[in-house]
């Protein structure tokens, strides 16, 4: 009898069926018994792997890193954006970028 054709475990849960019983095991991004799975915050136990300079964003099952205001990249890498670039100052003036 295939006891995972009743649906016993959490709708996050993979169900493994074996001889005579089953198994619930939470997906990747949850945590929990299998039979209730709870979505795991990366962002605030530091799981992470967003820049210094980039915000993170927990996400059912998964997190988003987007860089910060004045930097740029992916969220894993952010660089900082050179604003001085295009001489936004005066002719007689002396821009200096600062991070971010």
């Amino acid at each position: 009898m295939n006891e995972c054709s009743g649906n016993p475990c959490d709708a996050n849960a993979t169900c493994t069926n074996s001889v005579g019983s089953y198994l619930c095991t939470c997906k990747v991004g949850f945590q929990g018994n299998g039979e209730i799975c709870n979505d795991i915050n990366e962002c605030t136990n530091d799981t992470h792997r967003c820049d210094i300079n980039a915000n993170c964003s927990n996400t059912l099952g998964s997190l988003v890193c987007t860089c910060r205001k004045g930097y740029e990249g992916n969220g894993t890498s952010c660089t900082d954006i050179n604003e001085c670039s295009g001489s936004p100052c005066h002719g007689n003036a002396t821009c200096n970028n600062t991070d971010g």
